[in-house]
């Protein structure tokens, strides 16, 4: 009899839980860790979801061919359309929601509050979809071992980057936040040496001229950039861009994206460096349309 392979994620799942029973102490660690978390698994590169985990690369990839996948990377596909499928029912709960209030007369095409939430959610499901696992674990890894983080956004995103500053300071790390353009911003960044960690914070697609200055001396003096914003662009290499949302054609900056993303980094922060200080889920349990 042909064994069926499961092509849909809640009947991988289930595949899965109906043979937890029969594995290895190792594969029933994986089994677990991606039932548990099958978001991350559709995103994070093999390596990172071993390393989370607790077990060799290789343990997965045999984990996967032991389900009959030719490899891991054909199972998570499987875990891809399922988030892909998930992040897509926003967009159709928005719709649904659009045509019934128009049934009743009470939706207006020029009603700014629900245009700017469905931009916001919209932002969301593309952080869902492009956020590097792999980028994330470096920008991590930096702020981890950087003798100050320089905190740098324009007036803007001033609540974005205050918000991750608190963060940090909380572990404690040195964090010191910077309003771009400000005189005091541009005396402090004056004191970057390299060793610092600079997380460059964008809200609009305008790229703000007072931040790429700071940035300039920062880089001058060979710190570390971390870009966080909704059309980041690396500037040289072993730099760390964070893409946080999808076009946008409202004139507002986007928040939910950056805020979202400064707490997933803060939170992974804390988790490598003082775990008891947030009592706060790992990347793995987070699930940002899951709130």
């Amino acid at each position: 009899m042909e064994l069926t392979i499961p092509r849909d994620l809640p009947n991988l799942l289930k595949h899965i839980d109906a043979r937890l029973s029969q594995m290895s102490p190792q594969f029933h660690q994986v089994a677990r860790y991606f039932i548990d978390n099958s978001d991350e698994v559709a995103l994070a590169p093999v390596r990172v979801l071993a390393g989370h985990i607790g077990v060799h690369p290789s343990t997965i990839v045999r984990f996967a061919k032991s389900l009959s996948y030719d490899g891991f990377k054909e199972m998570q596909l499987i875990f891809k359309a399922g988030m892909y499928a998930k992040a897509q029912g926003v967009n159709s709960r928005i719709s649904r929601l659009d045509q019934q209030l128009a049934a009743q007369g009470k939706h207006k095409s020029n009603d700014g509050a629900r245009n700017i939430i469905a931009s916001e959610i919209t932002n969301l499901q593309t952080l869902l979809e492009k956020l590097s696992m792999e980028d994330l674990d470096r920008a991590v890894k930096l702020v981890v071992g950087a003798r100050v983080v320089w905190v740098v956004s324009s007036l803007d995103g001033m609540a974005v980057g205050a918000h991750l500053t608190r963060m940090l300071t909380l572990l404690p790390r040195d964090a010191r936040l910077l309003e771009a353009g400000s005189a005091r911003s541009a005396e402090a960044i004056e004191l970057a040496r390299a060793g610092d960690v600079v997380i460059a914070i964008e809200t609009s697609h305008e790229r703000s001229a007072d931040v790429l200055a700071e940035i300039a001396v920062a880089l001058r003096a060979n710190c570390r950039l971390i870009v966080i914003g909704p059309d980041p662009r690396p500037r040289d290499d072993g730099h760390i861009a964070l893409l946080t949302s999808s076009n946008s054609t409202l004139p507002v900056p986007t928040l939910a994206g950056p805020l979202t993303l400064v707490h997933i980094l803060g939170m992974q922060v804390a988790n490598r460096t003082n775990p008891s200080r947030f009592q706060m889920p790992d990347m793995a349990q987070f699930d940002p349309l899951g709130w």
